[in-house]
């Protein structure tokens, strides 16, 4: 039930004008503070606040090691292999093969850090406002880590799987159709 705020009226919720006094009805302030009340109402678990601070922890160390990898080596971006401004190249003490796999991975860290780390910390930010895009970017950001066996596949595997646990999926499902209201 809404009330004329002039004259006090108990009206239907559907009404646009006071049947007794003729002022204009502002129902849809009760309804956004309804909503906004309810989604208040939904509580963050633990589980998902961990998971949003080891998204942005984590997303924002491999940022830096990236940015860090640029500065130690400046031929990443350019195509020189990285220990080849450790080595001036060919090193004796390793074979070409084991050159280029080092170089290879070096490279993989590169841009894993950068395609992980800027969603991760995105994504620590939406899963902490509950926000159902956050698990969207979750998923992506530790898709790439999933590549490092085997830490980092058990790792990237358990928190994949905890953002869709029964219980965070109602909290955004709660969060979504309150927000649709």
């Amino acid at each position: 039930m809404v009330y004329c705020q002039n004259c006090g009226e108990k009206l239907n919720d559907d009404v646009i004008f006071c049947s007794r006094c003729g002022t204009k009805v502002n129902t849809t302030s009760s309804a956004v503070k309804s909503n906004i009340d309810s989604i208040r109402s939904v509580k963050r678990p633990d589980s998902l606040s961990l998971i949003a601070i080891i998204d942005v922890i984590f997303g924002a160390f491999a940022l830096f090691f990236s940015i860090l990898m640029i500065s130690s080596f400046p031929g990443v971006l350019s195509g020189t292999p990285p220990l080849s401004y450790m080595y001036g190249g060919y090193h004796m003490a390793m074979g070409p093969l084991m050159l280029d796999f080092i170089n290879i991975m070096m490279y993989l860290m590169f841009f894993g850090g950068i395609i992980s780390g800027i969603p991760m910390v995105i994504a620590g930010f939406g899963l902490w406002n509950l926000q159902s895009w956050g698990r969207i970017l979750h998923v992506i950001g530790w898709i790439p880590v999933l590549l490092f066996f085997p830490l980092g596949t058990i790792v990237g595997i358990l928190l994949i799987w905890a953002v869709f646990t029964s219980e965070i999926t109602s909290i955004f499902e709660r969060t979504r159709i309150n927000q649709t209201t």
